[in-house]
């Protein structure tokens, strides 16, 4: 079946927000799907709206660090959310790992989370569901943060950059523990230590200085882009029977998707897929993770309140 063009595959993953089902875009491109669960979803609705509109600001402001958003969409009492990519998440990847990463891969994860919540947090926003679970990991080895705010949408909760903090903290004490004494794990439990006291900003500072003093190529995306890789393999086709339908409770298998969001209209399915919805199509401005891993050198994010949602525009799809 298809959800507003996305071809699903076979591929599932449960998550606390809802279903999440690999695909492959009309252009295509992996995909992913995430499906809600409907009673859920028909209580906090405009709540999903607000949370994903937010996304997509950051997204046309240039922010990195978020699984891209494509659109959310509903038909009947189903609501999806569409992504940009399929990939794994980290725990997938622990688990796939035996639940260790090396030294270098796990300083990578943490400095571009850190950064991505520190971002999060200075536009007024919160993650309120981050951990393993909620981190991917792309096939260049970036880390991502999915889910941002839904959870709380869904429950109808408001979540304390605090809150992500702790679970910063938490992920980055699991993710160290099995790293052997030396250098390398003394960076890690010292980041750790700055963001108990001080905040993700200064994790952040500690891990970008604490390199230099390592060897050459200590942190660094390659192991874990041949991880996300290989996790995946080729994209499959559908499989019948499978996806989120194989799941408690029923997808439709056809009629209209509409989407919930106010898109820019003209927009093709590759640019939403590269640069999400808005982003201009030429040569984007080099990114606050791209500039990071360039130059060692942090840059501040502005504040901005986030703005009231915006109006929504009707546009029909093929579900």
């Amino acid at each position: 079946m298809t959800v507003a063009g996305h071809r699903l595959t076979g591929r599932t993953r449960i998550s606390e927000a809802g279903v999440w089902t690999d695909a492959v875009s009309p252009g295509g491109r992996p995909s992913g799907v995430l499906r809600f669960e409907p009673a859920a979803a028909a209580r906090a609705r405009e709540r999903l709206v607000a949370t994903v509109a937010d996304d997509l600001r950051l997204q046309r402001g240039g922010a990195a660090g978020l699984l891209p958003v494509v659109d959310l969409v509903a038909a009947r009492d189903e609501v999806w959310l569409i992504t940009g990519r399929a990939m794994p998440s980290l725990d997938e990847l622990l688990r796939s790992a035996g639940g260790h990463l090396d030294a270098g891969s796990v300083a990578a994860v943490l400095l571009e989370t850190a950064q991505t919540l520190a971002s999060v947090h200075a536009a007024g926003l919160t993650h309120g569901a981050f951990g393993a679970g909620t981190v991917v990991v792309s096939e260049d080895g970036a880390a991502l943060l999915a889910e941002r705010g839904l959870v709380a949408a869904l429950r109808g909760e408001h979540v304390p950059p605090e809150h992500d903090v702790a679970a910063w903290v938490t992920l980055a004490r699991r993710l160290a523990a099995g790293q052997t004494a030396g250098p390398e794990a003394d960076l890690l439990h010292r980041a750790i230590s700055a963001a108990t006291a001080h905040g993700l900003a200064a994790a952040r500072d500690t891990l970008l200085a604490g390199r230099e003093g390592l060897p050459p190529g200590f942190m660094t995306r390659d192991r874990l882009a041949r991880a996300a890789r290989d996790f995946f393999g080729p994209v499959p086709g559908p499989v019948p029977g499978s996806g989120p339908g194989s799941v408690p409770g029923s997808v439709p298998a056809a009629g209209e998707a509409v989407t919930l969001l106010d898109l820019p209209s003209g927009m093709d399915d590759d640019v939403l897929m590269r640069f999400g919805p808005g982003v201009p199509t030429e040569t984007p401005a080099e990114t606050t993770a791209a500039q990071i891993w360039r130059s060692g050198r942090t840059s501040a994010v502005a504040r901005a309140r986030p703005a009231a949602a915006p109006p929504r525009r009707r546009r029909r799809t093929t579900a």
